[in-house]
């Protein structure tokens, strides 16, 4: 049976926070900032891809705009998670 990708630690799950912190990587976005602060980033990055999708840019690349959508969400999701207290701060 495959890995399950779980908010908890328990034996064979990768934590959601681990696949965030991964993604957000791969995704460019400064290491060290706030959750709040890789929300807004998730958030200007998307804008301005979905721009060059717009504008009919070569650039445009639709799959790092549904990547940056789905970081930012499981981003929001994970603050939320840690304000309510079921999840230790990262």
């Amino acid at each position: 049976m495959g890995t399950k990708y779980t908010a908890s630690r328990s034996d064979g799950d990768i934590p959601l926070c681990d696949i965030h912190a991964r993604v957000t990587g791969r995704l460019g976005v400064p290491a060290g900032i706030s959750p709040t602060e890789q929300i807004r980033w998730l958030e200007r990055a998307a804008a301005a891809e979905r721009q060059l999708g717009l504008a009919g840019s070569w650039a445009h690349d639709p799959n790092r705009l549904l990547a940056l959508r789905q970081a930012r969400a499981l981003g929001a999701a994970l603050a939320e998670a840690q304000a309510r207290g079921s999840l230790p701060p990262r």
